[in-house]
């Protein structure tokens, strides 16, 4: 499930929660291509909820955080067990804070 949390002015704040994977893929990168289109420069991601990270949701935030790399840009919080894992292995962990 992919929620926005949060909006102030260019930045916004997105939580995902228990798997992400399928149509929840699908609804994280609408999710996130709408808030750009909208203007947002820095989108955070929390992962806290977060039970499974599928490999598909890894390349929406990987895709997403390329192309967004400035200004602002993805950062992702909270990420534990399996996402964190997988973050790591991928290279994302970069922008994890």
């Amino acid at each position: 499930m992919v929620r926005v949390v949060d909006r102030l002015g260019d930045t916004a704040r997105v939580a995902l929660c228990r798997a992400v994977q399928g149509p929840s893929v699908t609804e994280l990168g609408e999710v996130l291509a709408d808030l750009r289109a909208r203007g947002c420069l820095l989108v955070e991601v929390d992962l806290t909820g977060v039970t499974l990270l599928s490999r598909e949701a890894v390349w929406v935030l990987f895709d997403d955080a390329q192309r967004h790399e400035e200004p602002g840009g993805l950062r992702l919080h909270g990420a534990s067990g399996q996402a964190e894992y997988i973050l790591g292995e991928t290279g994302l962990a970069r922008v994890l804070s």
